[in-house]
């Protein structure tokens, strides 16, 4: 989600605060020797990759707390339900859209894509809170931010699980709480800037920022410029660059440019030529950039220990696993 807000930027000092270095000497080049590090999709066992729940639907996401959301039907007509592990529709196909269930509930659009409604339903499929938001996300600690209004003019909020607003509409865009903090926009995607509030609503980073991403192992990827010019760096809490912005302002998906044991993906070189490297909290360059992209879904990050990354374009590269270490 996104959020937008009032308030002003940091001083421009900020921009150049903290330091980071780049030592060649320690980082690790595995593309010469792709099979010592990247655990392709081959040689899979006779145990693994089986079907355990046969083709079926027109789309269908992740699991997440035991239930997948599908879709049968096309993008336009099709509706979405929740299935478990085993198969079983547990939620009757009923919604145009849905995201998947965090902390018990999860956001549906009920109607069409351009006059439809946002709620929230549980596990059972029972509607908790009642469809009345322009737009919504997952609930995370505790919160979730809402569109109150239509589409082109509401405001970005934050309810709890019980429908109560806590903080009240007033942000362009707003993304979920991660260790405490949100990302919030005031203005328009193109010249507004982004800042993080704190749940009492407070802007504890002034908006400063032409993108940004949230806060994990207490450092959030901020840019600076736009993704052809612009560059990526890493602040605190404070809002203090501990990178500073040189890496390249590519995707801007929620989940990317994290830290996840100790080590975040970025992009390095010209924007339509970079390649995917990691970092280490000081920005030194611990793997070196060789990749091509990462699983953009769970981000540039490790996660038990490896992580997703393509060698060759889109159409015919392959993706595989590295190891951290």
């Amino acid at each position: 989600m996104k959020i937008p807000i009032i308030l002003i930027c940091f001083p421009f000092i900020l921009f150049f605060q903290g330091c980071s270095r780049v030592d060649n000497n320690t980082t690790k080049d595995i593309s010469s020797s792709v099979v010592d590090k990247v655990l392709p999709f081959s040689g899979v066992s006779e145990n693994t990759g089986k079907f355990v729940i046969n083709p079926q639907f027109d789309d269908a996401e992740n699991f997440h707390e035991g239930l997948a959301a599908v879709r049968i039907g096309d993008i336009e007509t099709g509706k979405y339900g929740f299935i478990d592990k085993q198969g079983k529709m547990i939620i009757n196909p009923q919604f145009q859209y849905t995201y998947w269930f965090q902390d018990g509930l999860a956001a549906v659009l009920i109607g069409s894509w351009e006059t439809g409604k946002y709620g929230f339903i549980d596990k059972l499929g029972k509607m908790v809170i009642s469809p009345q938001y322009s737009d919504a996300s997952w609930f995370e600690e505790g919160l979730a931010a809402v569109k109150i209004g239509d589409k082109s003019t509401g405001k970005f909020g934050f309810i709890n699980k019980q429908g109560s607003i806590l903080i009240k509409p007033q942000f362009d865009y707003a993304s979920s709480f991660r260790e405490g903090l949100a990302a919030v926009r005031i203005g328009d995607d193109k010249t507004g800037k982004y800042g993080f509030i704190d749940k009492e609503g407070k802007m504890v980073i002034n908006p400063q920022f032409d993108s940004c991403w949230d806060f994990s192992e207490g450092l959030a990827a901020v840019g600076i410029g736009d993704k052809v010019t612009g560059k990526l760096g890493f602040i605190d809490k404070e809002g203090k660059f501990v990178i500073n912005p040189q890496f390249i302002v590519a995707d801007n998906f929620f989940n990317l440019y994290k830290f996840s044991d100790g080590l975040a993906g970025v992009r390095i070189g010209e924007s339509n030529s970079s390649k995917l490297g990691f970092i280490d909290k000081h920005g030194t360059i611990i793997i070196k950039p060789q990749f091509d992209n990462a699983d953009w879904f769970n981000g540039y990050t490790f996660a038990e220990g490896l992580a997703a990354v393509r060698i060759g374009d889109s159409k015919s590269g392959k993706m595989g696993y590295i190891t951290r270490r």
